[in-house]
This record gives structure tokens, C-alpha cells and sequence, in this order.
């Protein structure tokens, strides 16, 4: 009777770590096998490279859902850092234009996962040509010289105007330039 209880408490520590190790193993394998996950609400970006256009509104839609499957560890990693989907656009053609989205533009930041869809699987993007105008420089002129200093004349700019680039719906209309001035 005394020989079971005796042999339960001699070395017990020992026997706890025994029994931890066990259930460690047994329950990490099962963790490192290959899940599916779907991360929602993730941002797209615009990588866009071409000088003669500017992206004028966000992609539509702003966000995709990325499925993906690998380790659970490293889905688990993704979920937390929610990187962007990044569309590199090297050449614009059109000022509409829509992009069928690519597996590869989902960076996952050298985890071991595979991107199995994207949803949705297009987004539109919208560009505009950049133009170039010249334009007049202006300073507001406002308050009091100090007691002892006069104008000697109207204060000029030199170089009188500049030249703007930018997206021509922002150019439009664009015929002051208002300098900000400083004491």
C-alpha cells in the first residue's frame, strides 16, 4: 500500500517536467501545421513611378481581404502587422484605369505563407496628367515699419513668377502664388 503513493511523491519535480516536455511536444506540431486564414481590411497601395502622372483619389476600394495559408505562427504574425498590398504602376496609359491584382504584391515579410485569393480581385485607380504653368508671386504686405525705417519703394519679387507643376485640375485656376511672409 505504502509502495504507490511513494513512488508518485520521489521525484516529483522531475516528473512534472516530464509530464510539461510531453505536453509541449504534442501540442507544437499540431500548432506548425498548415492553416487558412483570411485577413480583412487590408490597405492598398499605389507604388507609382511614372513623372508624368499623379494619382488623384485612393484606390477603389481602399481595402481587400487576402486569404492565405501556411504556419500558424506566421499567419498569427500577419494578423498583428497587417502589411499593405502594394501595386507598382510603371506606366500610366489612361487616366481611369482598373488593376487585376496580383498575389505577389502582398508582401509577407519573408514568413512561410502562400496567398491563396485576394477579393476583391480588381481595384480602379485614378490618375491625372501632370502639367507645368507659370505663375505670379504675391506678398501680402501688412502692419507698421518701426519707428525709424521708411520704403525707399514698392518691395519687388525677384524672380517675378515661378514655375508649378502639378495635376491639372489644381493648376486650373491657379494664377497668384501667395508667398508667406516673414519678419
Amino acid at each position: 500500500m505504502s509502495f504507490v503513493p511513494r513512488i508518485l511523491s520521489r521525484n516529483w519535480q522531475m516528473k512534472a517536467s516530464a509530464f510539461a516536455i510531453a505536453v509541449l511536444l504534442w501540442t507544437v506540431p499540431r500548432f506548425q501545421g498548415q492553416n487558412t486564414q483570411v485577413l480583412d481590411d487590408i490597405p492598398v497601395r499605389v507604388e507609382q513611378n511614372d513623372p508624368n502622372w499623379v494619382l488623384t483619389e485612393d484606390p477603389s476600394p481602399p481595402v481587400v481581404s487576402v486569404t492565405l495559408s501556411g504556419p500558424a505562427r506566421d499567419l498569427i504574425a500577419l494578423g498583428v502587422e497587417r502589411p499593405p498590398l502594394s501595386i507598382p504602376i510603371a506606366e500610366v496609359v489612361s487616366g481611369d484605369t482598373t488593376v487585376s491584382l496580383l498575389q505577389s504584391w502582398f508582401r509577407a515579410s519573408g514568413r512561410d505563407v502562400v496567398v491563396e485569393d485576394i477579393r476583391p480581385a480588381f481595384v480602379r485607380l485614378s490618375f491625372e496628367r501632370i502639367e507645368e504653368k507659370r505663375v505670379e508671386l504675391s506678398i501680402p504686405l501688412f502692419g507698421d515699419l518701426p519707428q525709424g525705417v521708411s520704403l525707399s519703394g514698392p518691395p519687388e519679387i525677384e524672380p517675378p513668377g515661378a514655375l508649378v507643376y502639378g495635376a491639372a485640375s489644381r493648376l486650373e485656376g491657379l494664377d497668384v502664388l501667395q508667398l508667406t511672409p516673414f519678419d
